[in-house]
């Protein structure tokens, strides 16, 4: 896959995920900041497996 490809799928699952895995998160740490940081490493997190190993652990795989 090329990198397109990658931001179309990540951008998918952000707007499918982002909201619950943000509620999550917030649930933990009781401040929307850091819930926001966290969930936001999750997605780079996501985004480098995509990339290097073509793979993820939410849908697409």
């Amino acid at each position: 896959m090329v990198d397109f490809e990658y931001e179309v799928i990540l951008n998918d699952l952000v707007e499918q995920y982002h909201t619950q895995l943000l509620h999550i998160a917030s649930t933990y740490v009781k401040d929307i900041h850091m819930a926001e940081d966290i969930v936001q490493q999750v997605w780079i997190k996501y985004y480098q497996l995509l990339q290097v190993e073509g793979k993820g652990w939410i849908g697409y795989t």
